[in-house]
C-alpha cells in the first residue's frame, strides 16, 4: 500500500512538473522580408502585453512564451504587421511583407511627437541612429553626409575632432552662421562655427554618443521649425535616444568599431626644378654667392671657402623652385652635409600619418510591464592624419522609464561624457611663411627638393644651441628651412579637455483618454579646460609660454504642455497642443598665461613667468528666453489636413561686465 502512495506521488510530481514545464516555452526565430534579407529591430510582442524583445542584425530572436495559445505581435517600420500564433512551435520563421504605403510611417516632429508622415505640411527626414554609428565618426554632423537630400555638409581642416559645417536648403540669412539647432530628447545645443584662424577643437556634438541615437530627423523649412522660434531660422536637427524595453532579463548589447584613415592625394606639384632664386625677376634679396648676374636662373650659389655648390637657404623669403633641374647631382644640403639633389614626389603626403579610431560601446536594457531602462558606456580613442592630434572620449548614458499607475508616468535621463582632444593641427599661419600650416607650408614655403622623413627627425628640427635652428644666425650649422613646423609639432601641447553633464526629466498626467499634461525640466552644462604649453624657440630654449583656461557653458528649462487628440465625429479629427517654457543661457571663463618668456625652459606652470602673469575673466554672455507656442491639426477623413501654429519670444541678453543685468 504504502508503494502504491509512494509511486502515485513520484507520478502527481512529474506530472504537475510537465505543466509548469508547459507554461513556460523558449520560441527562437528569424524575420525575414519578403526577398530574404533579414529585418533588424523589428518589435516580438506577446499580444496583449507589454512583454517583447527586438530581432538582432541578423533577423534573429528569443522571447520565453506561456504557452501553445500565445500570439506574437510582430512588427517594424515599413512592413505590414504580423500575429503569428505560438501552437506547438518552437522554431518560428516569419517573413514581413512591405508596407502598403509609407505614408504611414510614424516619424519623430518638432518637440518630440510622434506623427505618421501623411499628416505633414512639411519636409521631414528621418534617419536611423544605428546607420550613423557605424561610420565611426566623432562628429555626428559628418555622418549625415549623403543621408539626406537638401543637406550641405563640408567637413573643416581642423583635424580629428574639428567642426564641421551643416546647411539645410542654403542659407537663411547674411549671417556667419547659418546652421540648424540640434536638439536632443528636448535639449537644445547650437552647432558652433570655427572662426578661421587658430586650432579648432570642434563644438558641443562631439561630445554626443552616436550608439545611443534612436532616430535622428531632419527638419526642413521654417514650417517644419516654427514651433522652436527664432533659434531654429536654419532648421532643427532632432535627435531621439534609445530607451529599453519590456522583456525578460537583462539584455547586453556590444558595439565595436574600428577605421582606418590614410592620406589619398595632396595638390599637384612639379617635380623638375628645386630651391633657387628667380634673381633679378624678383624682388627678394639674392643669396650673395651666386656667380652669375642676377638674371642667370636654375644655378646653385657656390660657397667661397669650400667651391662647393649648395642649396640656395632662400633665408628670410619663400623657397622659390628657381633652381637647378633636379637629377641628383651633389649638393650641400641646407645642415652642411652632402645629399644628393633629388625632387620629393611625395614630400606633401608624408608630412601626415596613418590614422586609426577604435569606437566601443556597451549597453544593458530590460524592463518590465511598468519600467524600462537602458543603459550604455562609450569608448572613444582615435588618431588623426595629422600627426599628434588624438582624443578620448568614455561616455555614460541612462534613460528610464515608469508608469506609476494609469495616470501618472515619467521619463528620465542623464548623460556624461569627458572628452580630451590633443593638437588640433593649426589653422591659418602666424606670419607670411605660414610656419605652422601644413598646406601653406608646402605650397607656399618649401621647395620640392625638401626631404620631410629627413628633416622631421629630433636632431634635424632641433639646434645645436638649443631651440629651433635659426638661418639669420651665423653660428648656427644648420639652415633647414621652417624647423619651426616639426618643433613646434613635437614640442608644443593644445590640450582641451570637456565634460558635458546633461539631465532630464519628464512627467507626463493623463488628465482624460483624449488630453494629457507634460511637465519637462532639462539642463546641459560643458565644463571645459584648456592647457596650452609651448617650449621656447630661442638659444638654449629661451622663451616658451603656458596658459590655463577654464570655460563654462550652463543651460537649463522648464516646460509645460497640454496635449490633445480627439476625433470630433466620425469623419473630423482634431490635435494640438499649447506650451510655456524658460530657457536660461549662460557661459564665463577665467584664464592664466605667462608673460615674455618662462624663467625656466620647459617648466610650464603659471609663476613661471618672466612679466607678472595675464589674467582675465569674467560672463562672456548671458541671455534667457520665455516662449509660448501652439499648434492645431484638423483632419478630415484621414486624407486632408489643416494645420496651424505659433510661436512668441521674448529674449533678452541685457549683461553687464559684473554679470548683472536685465535678464528677466
Amino acid at each position: 500500500m504504502k508503494q502504491s502512495k509512494r509511486l502515485f506521488l513520484i507520478l502527481a510530481l512529474l506530472f504537475s512538473s510537465a505543466i509548469v514545464f508547459a507554461q513556460e516555452k523558449q520560441i527562437t526565430g528569424t524575420v525575414n522580408d519578403n526577398t530574404g534579407s533579414p529585418v533588424a529591430n523589428a518589435s516580438v510582442l506577446i499580444k496583449g502585453t507589454n512583454v517583447g524583445t527586438t530581432t538582432d542584425a541578423n533577423g534573429h530572436f528569443s522571447i520565453s512564451t506561456k504557452g501553445p495559445g500565445t500570439v506574437l505581435e510582430i512588427s517594424s517600420v515599413g512592413f505590414e504587421s504580423k500575429d503569428i500564433p505560438v501552437g506547438q512551435n518552437n522554431v518560428m520563421e516569419v517573413v514581413l511583407d512591405a508596407g502598403k504605403s509609407t505614408m504611414q510611417e510614424v516619424v519623430v516632429t518638432a518637440l518630440g511627437i510622434s506623427k505618421q508622415k501623411r499628416q505633414l505640411g512639411f519636409s521631414i527626414t528621418e534617419v536611423k541612429g544605428d546607420d550613423l554609428a557605424k561610420t565611426n565618426e566623432v562628429n555626428p554632423v559628418n555622418a549625415l553626409q549623403g543621408r539626406v537630400a537638401g543637406v550641405q555638409i563640408d567637413q573643416g581642416a581642423g583635424g580629428l575632432f574639428g567642426n564641421s559645417k551643416i546647411v539645410i536648403r542654403g542659407n537663411s540669412t547674411l549671417g556667419t552662421n547659418n546652421q540648424p539647432i540640434f536638439v536632443i530628447d528636448g535639449v537644445i545645443m547650437d552647432n558652433d562655427v570655427f572662426g578661421g584662424t587658430g586650432r579648432d577643437f570642434g563644438n558641443d556634438l562631439k561630445d554626443l554618443n552616436m550608439d545611443n541615437f534612436a532616430s535622428v530627423s531632419i527638419l526642413k523649412g521654417s514650417a517644419a521649425a516654427a514651433l522652436y522660434g527664432t533659434r531654429a531660422i536654419n532648421g532643427v536637427v532632432l535627435i531621439t535616444t534609445k530607451k529599453g524595453s519590456a522583456r525578460k532579463g537583462v539584455g547586453v548589447t556590444v558595439n565595436e568599431a574600428y577605421s582606418i584613415s590614410q592620406p589619398y592625394s595632396g595638390p599637384q606639384f612639379q617635380n623638375q626644378f628645386g630651391g633657387g632664386s628667380v634673381g633679378g625677376f624678383f624682388t627678394d634679396n639674392r643669396d650673395p654667392n651666386y656667380q652669375s648676374d642676377p638674371w642667370t636662373t636654375k644655378v646653385f650659389p657656390i660657397d667661397p671657402i669650400s667651391g662647393k655648390p649648395y642649396i640656395d637657404h632662400q633665408t628670410g623669403r619663400e623657397l622659390e623652385n628657381w633652381g637647378p633641374r633636379m637629377e641628383g647631382q651633389d649638393v650641400t644640403n641646407y645642415d652642411g652635409t652632402t645629399t644628393k639633389y633629388l625632387p620629393q614626389p611625395n614630400n606633401f603626403l608624408q608630412a601626415f600619418q596613418t590614422g586609426m579610431g577604435n569606437n566601443v560601446n556597451v549597453a544593458l536594457d530590460g524592463g518590465t510591464e511598468k519600467s524600462t531602462f537602458r543603459l550604455s558606456y562609450n569608448h572613444n580613442d582615435a588618431e588623426g592624419v595629422a600627426r599628434n592630434n588624438n582624443l578620448i572620449k568614455n561616455a555614460f548614458d541612462l534613460r528610464a522609464t515608469h508608469d506609476f499607475n494609469k495616470f501618472i508616468s515619467v521619463d528620465v535621463s542623464a548623460a556624461y561624457s569627458n572628452f580630451t582632444g590633443k593638437n588640433p593641427p593649426r589653422l591659418g599661419g602666424l606670419d607670411a611663411f605660414g610656419s605652422f600650416n601644413i598646406g601653406h607650408m608646402y605650397t607656399w614655403v618649401l621647395p620640392r627638393n625638401y626631404d620631410t622623413r629627413y628633416w622631421m627627425q629630433k636632431d634635424k628640427y632641433t639646434s645645436i644651441l638649443g631651440g629651433v635652428p635659426d638661418p639669420n644666425n651665423q653660428n648656427e650649422p644648420n639652415k633647414v628651412p621652417e624647423a619651426r613646423f616639426w618643433y613646434s609639432l613635437y614640442n608644443d601641447n593644445y590640450v582641451q579637455n570637456e565634460q558635458l553633464v546633461r539631465g532630464r526629466v519628464a512627467v507626463t498626467l493623463k488628465l482624460a483618454d483624449w488630453a494629457k499634461l507634460v511637465l519637462e525640466g532639462n539642463f546641459n552644462n560643458i565644463y571645459s579646460k584648456t592647457d596650452n604649453s609651448e617650449l621656447g624657440e630661442g638659444i638654449n630654449f629661451s622663451g616658451g609660454s603656458y596658459s590655463l583656461g577654464f570655460n563654462n557653458k550652463q543651460s537649463g528649462l522648464l516646460k509645460a504642455m497640454l496635449m490633445m487628440n480627439k476625433d470630433i465625429s466620425k469623419d473630423i479629427s482634431i490635435s494640438g497642443y499649447i506650451g510655456a517654457e524658460s530657457q536660461k543661457n549662460r557661459i564665463d571663463y577665467d584664464s592664466s598665461a605667462t608673460s615674455g618668456g618662462l624663467n625656466y625652459p620647459g617648466g610650464f606652470f603659471i609663476s613661471n613667468s618672466v612679466n607678472p602673469q595675464i589674467t582675465k575673466g569674467g560672463v562672456r554672455s548671458r541671455k534667457n528666453f520665455n516662449s509660448l507656442y501652439a499648434s492645431a491639426d484638423i483632419g478630415y477623413k484621414d486624407m486632408l489636413y489643416l494645420q496651424a501654429t505659433f510661436r512668441g519670444d521674448w529674449s533678452s541678453a541685457l549683461t553687464y561686465s559684473d554679470g548683472s543685468g536685465n535678464n528677466f
